[in-house]
């Protein structure tokens, strides 16, 4: 009986006697393990910003980041716990990442015009979207964590930790890339999902050659994979460009889209009240729109009729300031336009004669105002912020002053329009007093600024923005698009956020006509 107790004691050891041996960490197969991990979150991080961006156009940058990143730890973390046996292999999970960003400009076209006009459709469209890339790749990244992580971990922690790991590193490289990637041009989400669909196949030739190392077979794998490599033509697809967003109903297309310096710039066309109208967005701020009529009965609407903001309207009424000084000038008068839009007050300067100089600091801005709402040509465009171009214009202004006053007086602006509001915010280091100072500079004595502030015009914001004017002006005049009955001295308004416009001016300000 005792030898029988011993025989079974022994056994056990005399079968693994000559275990296999465990990888090490420093073998060549954890070297590529990893590799092949730093892989798979790098395709991660260029698809949830490619997956971002391809929203843009429809719901806005703040829209679409705004539950992004609760979406994604979730995400991460239901990959970590996905059973071993429903798991892709490595290389088989980066063959369908591959036809996938192939095929994901118009996917995500056809998720956008699905989801857009319902309940969050934002969320419903990362889940459908951009989801299944991260949910994949973050169930793959458990078999190559597997490979090189040392064991006495239990299930639960290691999987929740790996979860956490991957959603940490996905999230810090997604902002390192919105921070790093120069956005626009040919840095778009259609190019973006190229890129990944021609680098995916690099990967699953790395875990092909790891393979073949772990079993001594390197020349046939290794060559098997790179035979692999060459005849994967499916990021071919990517090439085919998405078609203007259009939904469901027809009730909304974008016609035109660039990433800009504040943010995704669209142009496109909705109908309100059953009538057509052309807008100009930059990320969820309206920077303008003009109503849609058609040539003749019947007809596609093409014709402008009129802005969608009387405030614009309001910017040119600058011009119509009594300036008994300027009656005899026979010279025209010089104009300044911080913040384009749509170009609605630009535009009517130019037509009216006066020379007409704009600073915008969107390109994409200028660029669609004249392709897509008729601006003409000013005499002179500067794509820049209007801070540094101010402060510049202020210096060389004080100089030639001293050197030339003749000159520098026919340099001044006899109006300049003030309307810079994108992102849901306004540029508060446009607003500061060393800012007005520097632009009342560039004005003649008798010159008028007109600012457009949208917001409560009772707000301690608004009454700091008008403290720091006539800090800077002698004379200020507000005027609100829909009401004419109130004077600055009463700032007790309804609740309700509307246009506010300021004329002001170092001299007396007399504007005959009632503001509507």
């Amino acid at each position: 009986m005792a030898d029988a107790q011993e025989r079974r004691n022994v056994r056990p050891l005399e079968r693994n006697e000559n275990p296999p041996p465990r990888t090490s960490s420093t073998s060549p197969s954890s070297v590529t393990a990893l590799l092949a991990g730093f892989f798979v979150l790098s395709i991660i991080s260029f698809s949830d910003v490619a997956s971002q961006l391809s929203l843009h156009p429809l719901f806005g940058s703040a829209a679409t980041a705004r539950h992004f990143p609760t979406i994604s730890l979730v995400i991460c973390l239901l990959a970590s716990f996905i059973p071993k046996r429903m798991r892709l292999d490595s290389r088989t999970g980066f063959a369908f990442m591959s036809l996938w960003f192939a095929a994901s400009p118009e996917i995500m076209y056809c998720v956008g015009v699905h989801t857009s006009g319902r309940l969050n459709p934002p969320i419903a469209a990362h889940i459908l979207g951009g989801s299944l890339v991260t949910m994949l790749g973050a169930s793959m990244l458990q078999n190559v964590l597997s490979r090189v992580s040392p064991s006495g971990f239990s299930p639960f922690p290691a999987r929740f930790g790996s979860g956490m790991f991957s959603w940490v590193v996905i999230a810090r490289a997604d902002r390192v890339l919105w921070d790093n990637l120069p956005l626009g041009g040919v840095v778009n989400y259609c190019n973006m999902y190229l890129l990944l669909g021609l680098i995916t196949p690099f990967p699953a030739a790395l875990l092909a050659m790891q393979h073949a190392l772990s079993r001594k077979k390197r020349e046939r794998h290794a060559g098997r994979s790179i035979r692999r490599l060459r005849m994967n033509p499916t990021f071919v697809l990517a090439l085919t460009p998405a078609t203007p967003y259009t939904t469901l109903n027809g009730t909304l297309q974008i016609l035109d889209k660039s990433f800009s310096v504040t943010g995704m710039i669209l142009v496109g066309e909705k109908d309100i009240n059953g009538v057509r109208t052309r807008f100009l967005r930059c990320d969820h701020s309206l920077l303008g729109g003009m109503w849609l009529l058609p040539e003749r009965e019947g007809d596609p609407p093409t014709i402008f009729f009129r802005s969608i903001y009387t405030a614009f309207y309001l910017q040119e009424a600058a011009r119509l300031v009594n300036r008994p000084l300027e009656s005899i000038r026979t010279t025209p008068h010089r104009v300044l336009t911080i913040g384009l839009g749509i170009g609605v007050a630009a535009k009517a300067f130019i037509e009216h004669g006066m020379q007409t100089t704009i600073v915008e600091i969107g390109p994409a801005v200028y660029r669609f105002a004249r392709k897509h709402f008729e601006l003409p040509k000013p005499n002179e465009v500067y794509l820049e912020d209007a801070r540094s171009w101010v402060r510049q214009q202020a210096s060389a202004m004080r100089s030639l002053r001293t050197s030339n006053p003749g000159q520098a007086d026919a340099q001044l602006f006899d109006y300049v329009v003030h309307d810079c509001f994108s992102g849901g915010v306004v540029p508060h280091h446009l607003y500061t007093l060393e800012f007005w100072e520097d632009l009342k500079t560039l004005m003649r004595p008798s010159g008028v600024l007109r600012v457009n502030y949208g917001g409560h015009l009772d707000s301690p914001a608004a009454r700091g923005i008008i403290v720091t004017l006539l800090a800077a002006f002698g004379e200020c005049k507000v005027y609100h698009d829909s009401d004419t009955s109130r004077k600055l001295e009463d700032l007790k308004l309804p609740n309700e956020p509307k246009g506010d416009h300021l004329h002001l001016s170092p001299g007396p300000i007399d504007i005959p006509f009632a503001c509507r």
